[in-house]
């Protein structure tokens, strides 16, 4: 009897041990990463296929731009968010990638920000337009963020501005479904910084990334990240969650720079922003025409399915008679009639103020106005 009452003091002992020496190695990680690497963890990686921004963090995004990304407590660019809607309140989720979240633009310069100020500026009703956008999502993404926190919210009205990152091409293509056994455990340790620190290094993640995940396919040569298939069916499943909740769709085709510029032009515009030492999202700086002309070819390589994707989403729209919003139609129409005074990107993917402006103009018309019978609004 005493020897098992000595084990067992010794079994408590080791327990508390190790959870005091658990905690002193927690707050010593977050003393660190507070004092030498500000706003460094502001991504939580869930699994191989589903990350999301940590709640209620801020970090520099470009990195010294001065643009600073603050989250609410339900992980979204945005301001404090209630479930409960005001009397006549009319809420507009927007879904899509990190033009959605406004990377490199200042919070109310964000195209959601304007829409949200343009209709409350109505004065009939009140709006409140959310930011569903986190850097690097696909429809896939999108589509589990918005059953787990956008539905909840209640929205009226869907944004739906996927498409950029699901077109990309690079080495890895996502399934049709995230696995999402594992994420809400992973969700509750990645909130421990002694575990991301341990988890963002080479052996930590052969320690720490004992839950098994399921791993993108890698191809060779590379593909869109969502396959043009996925990419419909995700489409599709959108539309059915609208309809099942009695939301209202509009779908948003967001533009890039080749949408206005010619070879010539994209040369001088990359030109322009190595010199305003602005790094480009997917290629890195370029000091000479040599590494400029490759960036074009893989700038070339990005764009080349923009057809592709865009027709999905137009025969989608169109095949449901949903709302099509296209953003670089009006782009190539308000060039031709002399209306685009400068380009409106930041870089070769990201709109800059005066883009995100555009795209608040033409949300705003295409939710004051009724559908044609086409599914597209004019403009």
């Amino acid at each position: 009897m005493q020897d098992k009452t000595s084990l067992a003091l010794k079994l408590t002992f080791s327990a508390v041990a190790a959870l005091a020496l658990f905690f002193i190695a927690e707050l010593a990680c977050r003393a660190v990463i507070s004092a030498f690497y500000p706003g460094e963890m502001f991504s939580n990686r869930i699994s191989s296929d589903y990350w999301e921004f940590r709640p209620d963090a801020e970090f520099e995004a470009p990195p010294s731009s001065g643009v600073f990304i603050k989250t609410n407590s339900m992980r979204l660019r945005d301001k404090d968010l209630k479930r409960e809607k005001k009397t006549q309140e009319v809420r507009i989720y927007c879904a899509g990638n990190s033009t959605v979240t406004g990377y490199g633009i200042d919070f109310d310069k964000i195209f959601v920000q304007r829409l949200e100020k343009k209709l409350n500026s109505r004065g009939k009703g009140i709006y409140q337009v959310i930011n569903g956008g986190v850097f690097g999502y696909t429809t896939l993404q999108s589509l589990y963020q918005f059953e787990e926190i956008g539905l909840k919210l209640g929205p009226d009205i869907l944004v739906v501005a996927n498409m950029n990152s699901d077109m990309i091409t690079d080495a890895l293509q996502y399934g049709s479904k995230i696995d999402d056994r594992h994420i809400r455990l992973k969700r509750l340790l990645s909130r421990s910084r002694l575990y991301a620190i341990l988890y963002d290094t080479i052996k930590g993640r052969l320690l720490m990334n004992f839950l098994p995940n399921k791993i993108p396919v890698r191809l060779d040569p590379p593909a869109p990240r969502v396959a043009p298939d996925m990419y419909r069916a995700n489409l599709e499943k959108y539309i059915e969650l609208a309809e099942k909740n009695n939301i209202r769709i509009v779908f948003l085709v967001l533009p890039n720079p080749s949408d206005v510029l010619d070879l010539k032009e994209l040369e001088r515009f990359m030109k322009e922003r190595e010199a305003e030492k602005i790094r480009f999202f997917n290629f890195g700086n370029f000091k000479n025409r040599k590494n400029i002309m490759e960036l074009l070819m893989a700038y070339r390589k990005i764009t080349r399915y923009c057809p592709l994707y865009r027709g999905i989403m137009k025969e989608t729209a169109a095949a449901h008679n949903t709302t099509l919003v296209d953003i670089p139609a009006l782009l190539q129409k308000m060039k031709h009639d002399g209306l685009l005074s400068k380009t409106p990107f930041i870089d070769e993917i990201h709109p800059d103020d005066y883009g995100h402006e555009i795209i608040a103009g033409a949300l705003y018309e295409a939710v004051i106005s009724k559908d044609n019978s086409n599914g597209e609004v004019s403009h």
